[in-house]
């Protein structure tokens, strides 16, 4: 005749858990290294991408649909952005068991901004300027700038910001030929003058924590990508 178990403690228990605890994550952890090494057999790896939390799928889709409307048709992405004046390279080499350091400015500069296009790949009439973005930096940067570059019937795309869509600037658009679109809200993964700024701004983290006067150095560099 079998005998009956004596109840576990309340300490055999717990041990109980943890040890199914352990096995159900050394399962879940195998199983990841299974995916991660199919996928890496393929030359393919699991990435994590982020995205804005306030875009709207729904105007993303309508941009789309308007520019598969365009069959390909060259355009120009019209956006400004800001210069940190504390960039720096974010890494460096050192001396096992040493760390390195990177002087920064500490005293509060004025925040360059820089309002470009994208000409096949480069940056189109780039303007370096402080203070805030509006609508007179942009129409100035337009007219005299970027729209005598610009090869007639060009399409334009445009950020959506508010300085983006005066009145002024619309028929600086429309003086050029072309159709004309707006980016939707929260969506810089539809815009390819990202990658340019990113490019730009990777450029200045080498050399900018050593510049004795940045605003002229950014616009400079700017140069360069044009």
């Amino acid at each position: 005749m079998a005998q009956a178990r004596p109840p576990k403690t309340f300490g055999a228990r717990q041990k109980t858990s943890r040890r199914h605890a352990q096995r159900a994550a050394a399962s879940v952890w195998r199983q990841s290294s299974r995916r991660l090494g199919a996928a890496g057999a393929v030359g393919l790896h699991v990435k994590k991408l982020i995205k804005y939390r306030e875009r709207n799928e729904g105007p993303r889709w309508l941009f789309r649909r308007e520019l598969a409307k365009l069959n390909g048709q060259p355009l120009s992405y019209l956006d400004a952005g800001g210069v940190d004046h504390r960039l720096y390279r974010e890494s460096g080499r050192a001396p096992r068991g040493e760390r390195i350091y990177q002087a920064v400015a500490g005293q509060w500069r004025e925040r360059p901004r820089i309002i470009a296009a994208s000409q096949h790949g480069k940056l189109g009439a780039p303007l370096v300027f402080p203070g805030r973005c509006h609508t007179e930096v942009v129409d100035a940067s337009f007219e005299p700038g970027l729209l005598p570059e610009l090869p007639p019937g060009r399409g334009i795309v445009r950020d959506n910001a508010r300085f983006h869509q005066s009145p002024t600037t619309q028929r600086l658009v429309e003086a050029a030929g072309g159709p004309w679109l707006f980016l939707p809200a929260s969506s810089p993964d539809l815009n390819p003058l990202e990658h340019l700024w990113a490019a730009f701004k990777t450029r200045l983290r080498k050399d900018l924590p050593a510049a004795a006067t940045p605003f002229l150095l950014i616009a400079n560099i700017s140069q360069c990508y044009c």
